[in-house]
């Protein structure tokens, strides 16, 4: 996949038609998943010689820029354009290079003035489409933040722009407006955005505590149930909290908590249990319903850390919305994630969703009147205007992972070596949806690593998610409750490996890991 600028001569002869190969070439460069771009500094040239005629103007609005995007022009751009002799292709050269900085100038005019770009001639545009095909060693990066960003180019953009030209950087009315469309989403009644998925454990727990104890923290006695496989900020919020983490193993199947053993753990032990935070990690859902039933037997909260996990369903609800409450990270790796840190807390108790707002403004109704010692823990306005725009794609984005999933499960299932993620995707028995905001596999025979650094070895970005449970930190020696051994979160961590995942993956791109992991067992098979 290649990104091209258009010289604006070349989309004046697609409509002057002294050249129908121009036609034929865009249409091909759309057809092999390639990006055409435009700068806003082209499209008053073009509009110089049309001008007069509303059909070809038409034309260009319904046949060409749908397919285009246009990048906008500085005020730095054209600074810097002045002192260039034809200031109209540098200035577009210096505004497509800033997007891209490996792109391409498609035109006639050897002499563009490129401003380092490669240029390249209509006619030459074929062979390199096709090399581009055939190269099987194209960096693949686990997720592609960049393609993302242009893809929706000029609507995030101009959320950008309207963000900061405001001045409403704190508590915006984009700010409502989100919130009121993640509600409507997650079909939840109460959606408070927080600055960080951090930020929503640790003020969903002290809301939590405040609400049920009449205290702001957990006494060191409140056991709060947990999984050791996962990311930090699950413990570390229940310890800041005052309470005692109590790690129960992870389930080999699915890698969430193991929920028997958790039953177990509470036949014997539950005087002290206050609550569970389960994680529907990787973007697969727990069984809700068991931890409901758990949940309701013992009288203890359900907190559920849905960071990985937007859009994931368990029996047709959205996780993070069937609990008690519920938490999301919008960090920008996420299945919807912000230009920096964001997070959400969700949930349909309305006691709660006020003590959340409350503390997440220093503890009380206004500034000069705090009631409970709190957090800063708002979002950004330029953040919530960045989210908006993106939830417009997030359906879009969750089906693309859900296919770029179902064709590694349908190219990996003859690698026997291999364990695929635990696969009930949309099952009709109790819908359960699987998002992926990871798509782990588990490598057998201690061949993790050497898959990983081979895939390196063809640009193959590849991540290691856990490679210590928390159990096995510093930062949680004697503070944590392990009842029992953690056999199987020790072995996945040992033995699990992400692969790419982006959502606007290329088929070609997924066939291109397929293909490199079926190679790397091969090659030892041919060894041994």
């Amino acid at each position: 996949m290649n990104r091209y600028l258009i010289d604006p001569q070349i989309i004046l002869e697609i409509f002057l038609d002294n050249k129908s190969q121009c036609s034929d070439l865009f249409h091909t460069l759309l057809k092999s998943n390639n990006e055409i771009y435009l700068t806003s500094s082209i499209i008053p040239l073009i509009m110089q010689e049309i001008s007069q005629d509303p059909e070809i103007i038409l034309r260009l609005e319904q046949d060409i820029l749908p397919y285009i995007k246009i990048i906008s022009t500085t005020g730095e751009d054209i600074r810097e354009a002045l002192h260039e002799i034809n200031y109209d292709q540098a200035l577009a050269s210096i505004t497509f290079k800033r997007l891209c900085s490996d792109g391409y100038i498609l035109s006639y005019n050897e002499n563009y003035t490129s401003m380092g770009l490669k240029i390249v001639h209509p006619d030459d545009v074929i062979p390199l489409i096709e090399r581009d095909i055939y190269t099987s060693k194209r960096k693949i990066p686990l997720i592609d933040l960049k393609r993302e960003y242009r893809y929706y180019l000029e609507e995030i953009e101009s959320a950008i722009l309207k963000g900061s030209s405001q001045g409403n950087y704190i508590n915006g009315p984009e700010l409502l407006e989100l919130e009121k469309k993640l509600e409507n989403y997650l079909q939840c009644r109460h959606a408070i955005c927080v600055s960080s998925g951090s930020s929503a454990l640790l003020i969903s727990l002290k809301a939590i505590c405040i609400n049920k104890y009449n205290q702001e923290c957990f006494d060191k006695s409140h056991q709060i149930i947990t999984t050791p496989y996962t990311f930090i900020a699950t413990a570390s919020a229940i310890l800041h909290s005052g309470a005692t983490p109590v790690f129960i193993d992870i389930d080999p199947k699915t890698y969430n908590i193991d929920i028997q053993k958790i039953k177990s753990y509470l036949k014997s032990h539950n005087t002290n249990v206050v609550g569970i935070i389960p994680v529907h990690l990787f973007g697969y859902p727990c069984n809700m319903d068991e931890l409901l039933d758990i949940s309701k037997e013992y009288n203890i909260f359900l907190l559920e850390d849905s960071a990985q996990s937007f859009g994931s369903k368990w029996n047709g609800r959205y996780t993070g919305t069937i609990g008690d409450i519920g938490i999301y990270s919008f960090y920008p790796t996420k299945n919807l994630g912000a230009y920096g840190d964001a997070g959400l807390i969700a949930t349909n108790n309305t006691q709660l969703s006020e003590l959340c707002r409350i503390l997440i403004n220093h503890g009380g109704a206004d500034q000069y009147n705090a009631k409970y010692i709190g957090y800063n823990a708002r979002m950004d306005t330029l953040q919530a205007n960045i989210l908006l725009t993106k939830l417009k794609y997030i359906n879009e984005f969750l089906y693309n992972r859900i296919s770029i999933a179902q064709q590694y499960i349908e190219g990996l299932i003859p690698v026997k070596e291999i364990l695929l993620p635990y696969n009930q995707n949309i099952n009709p028995v109790n819908n359960i949806i699987h998002s992926y905001n990871q798509f782990t596999i588990r490598v057998r025979n201690g061949q993790r690593d050497a898959l990983q650094t081979f895939l390196q070895q063809q640009n193959i970005s590849t991540m290691i998610y856990y490679p210590r449970p928390l159990h096995t930190m510093e930062a949680f020696k004697d503070r944590v409750m392990i009842p029992m051994p953690l056999i199987e979160s020790e072995k996945a961590s040992m033995e699990l490996l992400s692969l790419p995942i982006s959502p606007l993956q290329t088929v070609q791109e997924t066939d291109q890991v397929i293909q490199w992991i079926q190679n790397f067992y091969k090659q030892r098979y041919q060894l041994n």
